[in-house]
């Protein structure tokens, strides 16, 4: 048996935001592609839990690639992550952090992705915020020029707008896809 290594929450946000994005039908679908359409009956809850294994989460992304292509899961991931990126804050997971002075702020939720994932690390260099994670399910098995992973982007333009910060963005610097190590995300003003 493959080993429960992401959080319930995980797959729960996912599902939740990309309803919200493509309505329950939408959501059916791709669900049903990935062979999981077990989840509209049980839903997981929003516990760090371990429920899934990473062939799961796979398995939803291989569905949004196989059916919409990259370019099109690329556009509607980043929406769908921004979608993704209400709920935490929704439910006031960060509201001990809203007195903190901005940078603090930002920095502070952006460190909750390994938290709740359970993958990579967000450290600062120099003046950037990082977020490095080497253990991308997304981008497995897929060969790109460009950065693929705008999930993760989504999410953290989310967060970076609920910190108050409104010259900066999320942008993938490195992606497995281009034959990276890891997909490395950085907080960096906006063009």
């Amino acid at each position: 048996m493959t080993e429960k290594s992401v959080a319930n929450v995980v797959i729960r946000v996912t599902l939740d935001a990309t309803e919200d994005v493509m309505g329950k039908n939408g959501m059916k679908a791709l669900m049903n592609y990935a062979g999981m359409s077990h989840l509209f009956e049980n839903m997981p809850d929003y516990s760090p839990e371990k429920g899934f294994t990473d062939d799961d989460l796979k398995a939803i992304d291989q569905s949004f690639l196989k059916i919409l292509g990259i370019s099109g899961t690329m556009a509607l991931y980043r929406v769908i992550g921004r979608a993704a990126g209400r709920y935490p804050i929704e439910l006031g997971i960060f509201d001990g952090f809203k007195s903190l002075p901005t940078d603090e702020k930002l920095l502070k939720v952006i460190e909750q992705i390994p938290i709740f994932t359970g993958r990579g690390t967000v450290f600062m260099e120099e003046d950037t915020i990082v977020y490095d994670n080497p253990l991308c399910a997304f981008c497995e098995r897929q060969e790109s020029t460009k950065p693929i992973c705008s999930f993760v982007s989504g999410l953290m333009d989310e967060f970076i707008a609920w910190s108050g910060k409104k010259d900066l963005r999320a942008v993938e610097t490195r992606c497995k896809a281009m034959d990276s190590d890891s997909c490395r995300y950085e907080i960096l003003p906006k063009e």
